[in-house]
C-alpha cells in the first residue's frame, strides 16, 4: 500500500522541511497525580507478549510540515483515531485514514492568535483539555481548516466535534514496564520527547531507528505516539507514529530502544473514550438518531448524521473495497454534492446525487452551487492529504466512464438498531505481534 499513499513531496528530506512543536511544562507534569497500571492484577513483566503492534488500526502517516502542530498530530490524528480504530476493529487502510481526527482542529484552539505562521507549539495536556470539554472533529467534517483557523462558538465543526469528545485523560510516568502494561491493555500513547541530532540524521530517515547520542536539545521537544514495543528489535525497541509522512523512518514509524526511551521520554498520557463498539452493528451512538456509526451486512460502513434510522444531511460511506463517498444524503440516499474516491483507479471524483443517482456533469452545472463546487475542492484537498489519488475533471472521458458504470443503490441506506449498547472502556490485547480486538 505505500506505492499507493506516495506522494510528490519529495520528501528525502531538507532537514529543514521539519518542525517539532511541544511545550513540555515538565515541572507541572512532575507533580501531577499519576494512573499506576502496575498496581492492577493480571499484568506482570514476565507475563506479557514479547511484541506487540497497532500500526493496522493507525491512520496513514500525516505530515505536519513547516508547523509547530505536532501535539495535535500526536493526540487528535495519531492518539485518539488509532484509539477508536481499535475498539471498532477499522483495519483497512483507506478506511482508517479517510476517517482520521482532524490535528488542525486541536492546534487551532490552542495556537496564539498573534501566530499567523503556526510556529508556536502547545502542551499535551492542553490539547487532552480540549478532547475532554469540546473534541475533535473528522478530517471529512467541514469546515475543511488549516492549523491558523479561527474557530467560533457557532461554527458547524464543533457539533461533528461533540461526538468524540473523551472520559477523561491520565498522566503516566514514563516507564518501560508501564508503557508495555498499557499496551497489552488496549491503549494508545501519547508522549513527549526531547531529541537530539541525531533524529534528523540520514540514518533515522532511512531506517526508523533512532539512536539517541545526546546531550538534549532544548528546543527539540516533539510529540509523538507509541503504538507498540517488540523485545526482539533492536534489543528491544518501542514502536512509534511520527508526523513526518510515510517517507521518513520505517514508513513514518520510529523505533526507539528501551534505553533510549528511557534517556528522552519525559511525559507520557493515556485517554478514556465512550461508545465505541467492538462488536454487533452498530459502532457507535443509538444508529437511529444523531451522529452515529454503523456497519452493513455486506461489510460496508457509514459514519455521520443519521435520522429515523436512515443517513441524512452530511456523513461518508465506506465501502469494504476501500472506496469511500462522503457528502450529502437524504432519507438514506447520497443526495447533492460530494466526493467520491475508486479503490480501483485510486482517483476522486466531483459527483452529485439525485436521491441514490450519480447525475452527469451537464447535470452537476445546474445542480450544485458555486459554494458547494468551493467546498467539494476544499474536501478533496484535506483527503488527498491522507489518502492521495487524482481528481478527475468531470468534462474527461474518465468521469463519463465512471457515471456510465457507477452502479446505483436500489434501496436507501439504513442503520440496524442498537444491538450492541454495552460501550468498551477498556480493549484487552492478545499475545500477537499484530494485534487485533478479542
Amino acid at each position: 500500500m505505500k506505492r499507493l499513499f506516495t506522494t510528490s513531496l519529495s520528501i528525502l528530506f531538507s532537514f529543514s522541511a521539519f518542525c517539532q512543536g511541544l511545550i513540555m511544562n515538565q515541572d507541572e507534569f512532575d507533580a501531577m497525580e499519576k494512573y499506576d497500571p502496575t498496581e492492577e492484577v493480571g499484568f506482570a513483566s514476565g507475563t506479557m507478549p514479547s511484541s506487540i503492534s497497532f500500526r493496522k488500526y493507525t491512520p496513514f502517516p500525516g505530515y505536519q510540515g513547516k508547523t509547530s502542530t505536532c501535539t495535535g498530530w500526536a493526540v487528535a490524528y495519531g492518539q485518539l483515531t488509532t484509539q477508536q480504530n481499535l475498539q471498532m476493529g477499522i483495519t483497512n487502510v483507506i478506511q482508517r485514514s479517510a476517517r482520521a481526527m482532524d490535528p488542525n482542529f486541536l492546534y487551532s484552539f490552542l495556537r496564539k492568535y498573534s501566530d499567523k505562521w503556526c510556529q508556536e507549539g502547545t502542551s499535551i495536556e492542553e490539547a487532552m483539555t480540549i478532547l475532554l470539554n469540546i473534541g475533535c472533529k473528522p478530517l471529512f467534517a467541514k469546515p475543511w481548516i488549516e492549523c491558523n483557523s479561527t474557530i467560533s462558538k457557532e461554527d458547524i465543526s464543533l457539533l461533528f466535534a461533540k461526538p468524540y469528545i473523551i472520559n477523561d485523560f491520565m498522566p503516566i510516568e514514563p516507564t518501560i514496564e508501564k508503557m508495555k502494561i498499557l499496551l497489552n491493555k488496549g491503549y494508545i500513547i501519547s508522549a513527549g520527547f526531547i531529541t537530539d541530532d541525531k533524529f534528523m540524521s540520514e540514518a533515522t530517515v532511512k531506517t526508523g531507528k533512532w539512536t539517541f547520542s545526546g546531550p538534549l536539545d532544548p528546543e527539540g521537544a516533539h510529540a509523538m505516539c507509541i503504538v507498540g514495543y517488540d523485545d526482539s528489535k533492536y534489543g528491544g525497541a518501542f514502536e512509534i507514529l511520527n508526523s513526518y509522512s510515510a517517507e521518513f523512518g520505517d514508513d513514518g514509524f520510529v523505533w526507539l530502544s528501551y534505553g533510549d526511551f528511557i534517556k528522552t521520554t519525559f511525559q507520557t498520557w493515556i485517554i478514556d473514550i465512550p461508545g465505541f463498539r467492538r462488536s454487533g452493528s452498530c459502532l457507535y451512538g443509538d444508529c437511529s438518531s444523531n451522529y452515529s456509526i454503523f456497519i452493513t451486512d455486506n461489510g460496508d460502513y457509514y459514519e455521520g448524521i443519521v435520522e429515523n434510522n436512515y443517513p441524512n444531511i452530511y456523513g461518508t460511506k465506506y465501502l469494504k473495497s476501500g472506496s469511500f463517498y462522503v457528502g450529502g444524503w437524504k432519507n438514506g440516499y447520497e443526495h447533492g454534492s460530494g466526493l467520491m474516491y475508486d479503490i480501483k483507479t485510486n482517483k476522486y471524483y466531483n459527483v452529485a446525487f439525485k436521491m441514490g443517482k450519480l447525475v452527469s456533469f451537464e447535470d452537476i452545472q445546474g445542480f450544485a452551487s458555486s459554494d458547494d463546487s468551493k467546498n467539494i475542492e476544499e474536501l478533496y484537498n484535506q483527503m488527498n492529504s491522507k489518502v492521495p489519488g487524482e481528481l478527475v475533471s468531470p468534462e474527461s472521458q474518465d468521469y463519463e466512464d465512471f457515471i456510465n458504470n457507477y452502479e446505483m443503490s436500489e434501496e436507501p441506506l439504513s442503520s440496524p438498531t442498537l444491538d450492541a449498547p454495552e460501550t468498551i472502556e477498556k480493549t484487552e490485547a492478545p499475545e500477537t505481534q499484530d494485534a487485533e480486538p478479542p
